[in-house]
């Protein structure tokens, strides 16, 4: 007679209070065979490589090795993860083989891509069709040359569509993919070639058949091609949409070439018809680097004031949200999320364009049948996120992040006043700082 055995659900359940606890997975696998697949599952399920990291090229040699001699191991894999840097990286052809051997991969992460390297990317997206998000960090143009670059074992060659092939299988190719997500993030500037060369590729991945849903467009353009990024033509699939704005030059000044491609953004917004959540991304990181530049190599005073950002996108934004023609433009939004790269006490100033914006997300809907409710009956989330953390590594000492992320604590409170027009409709608002891989903290 055979011993009882248990649902193999319940064993998963149980295996499943270990998940990151990578030594007692190790441990279990080796009890019997039955608790091998779950392990494997949860020890391979997220993949994270660091080209920066100590003996990283045994370590990618390894990697390599085991997938190839247990390819069993690469189905487990759902999450892949690459940070690049400016000592060390792999090619992103290299990273794109490497997902070739994660047969059911849904999300790859790439960290520091150089710009030239986006339009291989998104030509290469065909060869691996059951990725779901794609995020692309840090986008740059030729900062990473002089970095390391790490080859990869002899895989077979990829195939190749290009921008302009125009024939309508490669098309078909493209718009069929499963692609749910896609963020393109950075705070350095895109050269216009750069952007314009990838359009194509975005344009039609955002086809009627297709599946994208989540488009994050963050990676400020520079001022040759101050048209992009734009609200694409399929924006009214997407349920959450992103978006980089900027109005304010180095010395402060207004920005005319930003502020037109400000207006146009907001006026095409009521696009996005379906939108669930709304990113909009104020850069005034080139204000904030000469502000701290000049204080820093003694070229000017310590300033003496706190500088404010130029409240025009706010308003602007809280015209489309008020009094867009045929009622509310985003009738499902549940979540508002202003990222700011300046530091969070140049927003103290701005009590009154928050006031605005809070008398737009929360006025009541004055259309007939509306019966009194909110234009947004959904909207229930605010977030503000402070990213100057990467700014400050640039700037040099890495005393100056401590000291900024001390800051940002002892300003939250008071900045909470800001937002009490939100509070008090029972909106929950959060003030989050953005760390130098993009990840968002409580601080």
């Amino acid at each position: 007679m055979e011993p009882p055995s248990l649902p193999i659900e319940v064993i998963e359940h149980t295996l499943n209070f270990l998940d990151g606890d990578f030594h007692t997975l190790a441990a279990c696998s080796l009890v019997c065979h039955s608790l091998l697949p779950g392990c494997r599952a949860l020890v391979w399920r997220d993949v994270n490589l660091n080209a920066a990291a100590y003996k990283f090229k045994e370590r990618l040699d390894k990697l390599t090795e085991i997938l190839t001699v247990i390819p069993d191991i690469g189905y487990h894999v759902r999450s892949f993860t690459i940070l690049c840097g400016q000592r060390a990286r792999i090619s992103v052809e290299g990273a794109i083989h490497l997902c070739r051997l994660f047969p059911a991969l849904l999300s790859l992460t790439l960290y520091s891509v150089d710009s030239a390297d986006l339009l291989t990317v998104f030509s290469l997206l065909h060869s691996v069709p059951t990725l779901e998000a794609l995020y692309l960090f840090d986008i740059g143009d030729n900062f990473l040359r002089a970095s390391t670059l790490y080859s990869l074992p002899s895989l077979p060659p990829l195939p190749y569509i290009t921008a302009t092939s125009g024939t309508s299988s490669e098309h078909d190719m493209l718009s069929q993919s499963n692609l749910r997500v896609l963020s393109m993030v950075g705070r350095r500037q895109l050269r216009g070639p750069s952007f314009q060369a990838i359009a194509p590729f975005v344009k039609n991945l955002g086809r009627e058949t297709s599946s994208l849903r989540s488009l994050d467009l963050r990676a400020p353009v520079d001022n040759v091609l101050r048209e992009e990024p734009r609200v694409p033509n399929f924006a009214s699939q997407l349920t959450h949409f992103g978006i980089v704005v900027s109005d304010t030059q180095e010395n402060g000044d207004i920005d005319a070439l930003g502020r037109e491609h400000m207006a146009k953004v907001f006026a095409d917004l009521p696009r996005c018809s379906s939108l669930r959540s709304l990113c909009i991304q104020y850069d005034a990181s080139a204000a904030f680097f000469d502000r701290e530049y000049l204080h820093r190599m003694r070229i000017a005073p310590p300033p003496s004031s706190h500088p404010w950002i130029n409240p025009f996108f706010l308003e602007k934004l809280s015209h489309i949200l008020e009094s867009a023609p045929g009622g509310p433009p985003f009738p499902d939004l549940e979540r508002l999320a202003l990222v700011f790269l300046n530091p969070l006490d140049w927003l103290l100033s701005g009590k009154a364009a928050f006031d605005q914006l809070a008398q737009a997300c929360l006025s009541v809907n004055t259309e007939r049948n509306a019966q009194g409710k909110r234009r947004y009956p959904r909207f229930a989330r605010l977030e503000i996120q402070v990213r100057i953390e990467d700014m400050c590594f640039t700037l040099g000492k890495h005393a100056k992040v401590a000291d900024a992320r001390a800051r940002f604590v002892e300003m939250r409170e008071e900045a909470m006043l800001l937002f009490a027009g939100f509070t008090r409709a029972g909106v929950e608002v959060e003030i989050l700082w953005v760390d130098r891989r993009y990840q968002v903290e409580r601080a």
